[in-house]
Parts: structure tokens; sequence; C-alpha cells
């Protein structure tokens, strides 16, 4: 049974779709895809971490998928997301990380509309469906050798997002 910790969030509600279906009714795998991601702050993504090493150290057998990014932004966000990554290769034989990019939904999209963020260079995007799928099509694919996938999306000029979402405001 593929079993998601949390289970809420954008893709929380996209993968319970999965969960449900015969065909994973014998699949035996966490996806550890809960972690906050609206505040950056150091104190919030440390105890992220410390429960991600806490989900590693109760579930030692279990194999897992661990739901990362692969957009670079120097804050604790992205420090403690590869300081997990660095922690699952490390201490499992059973933890498989999934990175991904920039999600239409929530997040720069949110922030692109909502705080008038200025944008800048090239943006990669992926839709939550379209990620979704992805982490679900990695529970077959991933081996021993293959610990790390890194799905891509496509790349826009940010300021051609940024006019779309505000067009018309």
């Amino acid at each position: 049974m593929i079993n998601l910790i949390n289970g809420r969030g954008q893709i929380g509600e996209c993968l319970q779709q999965y969960v449900k279906l015969k065909e994973y009714e014998n699949v035996d795998i966490d996806i550890y895809h809960t972690w906050i991601f609206t505040s950056k702050e150091e104190d919030i993504q440390k105890e992220e971490y410390e429960k991600l090493k806490r989900y590693v150290k109760n579930n030692t057998n279990k194999p897992f998928i661990f739901v990362s990014t692969s957009v670079v932004n120097y804050n604790f966000y992205y420090h403690y997301k590869l300081l997990s990554e660095t922690y699952i290769l490390n201490n499992t034989h059973n933890g498989y990380i999934i990175r991904l990019p920039n999600l239409i939904g929530k997040g720069i999209c949110t922030r692109f509309k909502n705080e008038r963020v200025d944008p800048f260079g090239t943006i990669e995007l992926l839709t939550i469906e379209e990620a979704t799928k992805q982490i679900i099509e990695s529970i077959s694919n991933f081996n021993i050798n293959n610990r790390v996938e890194n799905v891509l999306g496509t790349k826009i000029p940010a300021t051609i997002v940024y006019k779309l979402l505000n067009f018309g405001d």
C-alpha cells in the first residue's frame, strides 16, 4: 500500500487519487512529501528537517520516497532540503529522492500574483498533476544505484510567467 506521510497540500490531494487504485494495493512504500514551504525561517525549516530524521529513525526498513526540490534558492528551505537529502543518502538503504521544479500553484506563482515580487531569469514550471504522475512513476524506477531523480519542467522566462499571472490587473 502506498502510504502518504501527511497526505495534505497540493501534491497530497493529487496523490490521494493514486493511493486508492487497485494496481497499487500491493506496493509497500511511503511517500514523504510533507514540508512547510511557505515560511523560509530557519527555526521552521530546521524543525522540518528534524521531523524527517525522526521519520527515518522510526521507519528503518520500509522503502520511501522523499519529495525534494530542484529549485536553487539560497534560503533555509533549500538548505534543509539539501541536508535532508544528504541524511537520507548516508543513513538509509531504502530512501529515494525525487526533486521537483517549481509547481504551478502555491509558491512562486502565488508570490508573483499577491506579493508582486520582481521576476528575473528563467523559471522551470511543472503542473501539480504532472509532478504527481512523476512521483508515482518513480516508485517502479528507483533502484539501489539510482536513488535520486530530477524531474524536469518547462523553462520559461520569469517575466512572462509574471505577466501572465497579472494580466488584466
